[in-house]
């Protein structure tokens, strides 16, 4: 997979998989009703109980079933930055979907191009620039430590939110002409670690390997039915010899939108 792998680009590439590599843990897979309300309080909320309400979004998203979704992620190593962006739609229940995106460097002119990736439970099948009516076949713990493991599953960041720690209300937001209300927080990345399963798993351990990040800052926000419609953290993994002595800084953002959209991969 020449495109994806250049030797030219392997280190910036492989810098960039370090610092996504803590954006993505498993997605949760709770029986949390979809169609319930958010907790509401009178006065302002204890911290106990926007912690829970921060929590219980990540299990009422994972009951609606299903949505399309946008992420962006991006990251920089010194001068140097990497971003992705795509659109797709994605099944909660059935782990399918797919998934429309830029890759900077990949196209034939050595400018950004477009891969498109469609997962059907552990297969994943990709679809590279200069190629695209071929698609190569690979297992999604294949690629889990790469750049394109934080696009696997849009609703991977829905477990993160178990290991909250703070939050804060910050107030009202649209997201997408959606009323939501914004909160800000921090989970703690040894207990993301610990509760993650499967390739997210060796996904954590590689990218928190050497490093002392210990609390993750995030910005959630949340619709009236309770369910997680953006989720937004930005972290900055300490120079170490793991990512070439450069302090490496990542952005991932995540939209959920159009919650029960029927999904056909």
């Amino acid at each position: 997979m020449p495109l994806l792998f250049h030797p030219a680009r392997r280190r910036a590439r492989n810098l960039s998989a370090l610092a996504l590599g803590l954006l993505l843990v498993t997605a949760c897979s709770g029986d949390g009703n979809g169609g319930s309300s958010a907790p509401q309080s009178s006065g302002s909320p204890s911290a106990a109980s926007l912690d829970g309400l921060v929590r219980a979004s990540g299990i009422r998203t994972a009951g609606a079933g299903s949505s399309k979704f946008a992420v962006t992620s991006s990251t920089s190593v010194g001068a140097q930055e990497i971003v992705f962006a795509g659109e797709g739609s994605f099944d909660y229940v059935a782990r399918t979907g797919s998934l429309t995106f830029e890759v900077p460097g990949a196209g034939a002119d050595g400018g950004p191009g477009a891969i498109e990736q469609r997962v059907i439970g552990p297969d994943l099948f990709l679809s590279l620039p200069k190629q695209p009516l071929v698609f190569y076949k690979l297992m999604v713990s294949d690629v889990a430590a790469t750049p394109l493991g934080n696009s696997i599953d849009p609703t991977a960041v829905l477990q993160t939110l178990a290991a909250v720690t703070t939050v804060r209300s910050v107030g009202p937001a649209q997201v997408r002409g959606v009323e939501t209300t914004r909160y800000a927080g921090e989970y703690d990345a040894k207990a993301a670690l610990d509760q993650a399963q499967g390739s997210a798993k060796t996904i954590l351990q590689t990218a928190l390997a050497g490093s002392d990040v210990q609390k993750v800052p995030f910005d959630v926000y949340v619709d009236d039915r309770g369910r997680l419609v953006k989720f937004d953290q930005r972290i900055e993994v300490p120079a170490s010899p793991q990512n070439g002595g450069q302090i490496v800084t990542s952005a991932l953002s995540v939209e959920l939108f159009e919650f029960g959209f029927p999904v056909t991969v």
